[in-house]
């Protein structure tokens, strides 16, 4: 075995006497973090060829110096294999709703092995509770229907909460987008893609290419909106608002923090993208978000400028190709070529005007004879 380096150490000086004393003050700081930090100060010795090898080093630092790991030893109890549930009536505690009782149960889950509980008012016993008396219930079946229902109501409360948090464009459907006026699109292949979430189950982005104006939005916001329904969580941005936000984070030493929130989002909506200013801060921290989504998580991309046009994006010439390699490797590509619906709708709007008779104004100094 050998103990001697084969390779310079390129963060030599630096490492002993900044980086060290770093993770000792605080061991929770991440590779990504720290290279960010030192290569606006030493850019020189900290080229981004060189993160992998930063991060190697940091990871060994942490497993011999770092603080212990927790230790877990297994416990008789499965989880998930128990769990007791059943409907209290509260004598003593009444709920009113406009000075009327509410007549409820207080429906009560807890797994035996964590000990989480679930508690919740349950308001449809008593209908149901009727109808399984007269159309001869066994007990199974009403507690079957009961839960059902319960089942329902969470997807409900899911969907919502999950339509919230999207920020996506309201009003934007399949059903509210007019595929006659771009002939090029197949309906049948966006109706797939809505339907059909595989994609999204293999990280593979979705791109819309096309000029200003011809739908690249809206289908985008109506696809998110359909995966919503199948409980897959969406967040939409505009391209520029999300780059200041994680331009904000980097400056805080917070961004890989940042892009690791993101991804309890299955998609990610990077909508015009093409106005992005190229400029080193804002499309740096572009292409560590597509870097970091690269084979973990789904992008929906909205542009109005082609692949061939991506250099107006990115400030290096490198980082553009290895963007777009990162981004069409695992992709599905639509080009939509049509004429702008906000502009059809404005010539559709001036004609309307130009073909309504003027009114006609009585003219004031016109005099009346006796």
């Amino acid at each position: 075995m050998r103990h001697w380096r084969t390779r310079k150490d390129h963060f030599k000086g630096v490492w002993e006497n900044e980086v060290v004393p770093m993770l000792k003050q605080n061991a929770e700081l991440q590779p990504l973090t720290l290279f960010e930090h030192f290569a606006d100060k030493y850019p020189e010795k900290f080229q981004r060829s060189k993160l992998r090898t930063f991060q190697r080093k940091v990871k060994k630092w942490k497993a011999l110096n770092g603080s212990g790991k927790e230790v877990m030893f297994l416990q008789e109890k499965i989880p998930g294999r128990m769990g007791l549930s059943g409907f209290t009536k509260l004598k003593k505690v009444t709920i009113t709703i406009n000075g009327e009782p509410l007549k409820h149960l207080l429906y009560h889950f807890r797994l035996i092995y964590s000990g989480w509980c679930h508690v919740k008012v349950a308001q449809l016993w008593e209908p149901l509770l009727s109808r399984a008396q007269e159309e001869h219930w066994n007990p199974a079946q009403y507690l079957a229907t009961l839960c059902e229902q319960e089942v329902n109501e969470r997807y409900s409360r899911r969907i919502a909460r999950f339509t919230k948090e999207s920020h996506l464009p309201v009003g934007k459907s399949l059903e509210t987008f007019n595929f006659n006026h771009t002939p090029a699109i197949r309906q049948e292949k966006i109706e797939a893609l809505a339907q059909n979430s595989d994609w999204v189950k293999r990280a593979e982005n979705l791109l819309f290419f096309g000029p200003s104006g011809v739908g690249k939005t809206h289908l985008a916001a109506a696809i998110s909106h359909a995966l919503i329904e199948q409980s897959i969580r969406v967040r939409h941005f505009t391209t520029t608002a999300l780059v200041q936000k994680m331009q904000q984070a980097r400056a805080d030493l917070q961004l890989e923090s940042f892009l690791s929130k993101l991804d309890k989002y299955a998609v990610i909506v990077l909508d015009d993208l093409g106005y992005v200013k190229k400029s080193d801060a804002e499309t740096h921290v572009l292409f560590e978000l597509i870097a970091h989504r690269y084979e973990t998580g789904s992008i929906i991309i909205t542009s109005n400028q082609p692949f061939g046009e991506w250099d107006k994006i990115f400030a290096d010439p490198s980082m553009t190709v290895a963007a777009i390699d990162r981004v069409v490797h695992h992709s599905i590509i639509i080009e939509i070529q049509a004429d702008s619906h906000r502009k059809r709708q404005a010539i559709s709007r001036n004609m309307k005007s130009h073909l309504e008779p003027e009114p006609i104004q009585e003219d004031k100094n016109k005099t009346t004879g006796r």
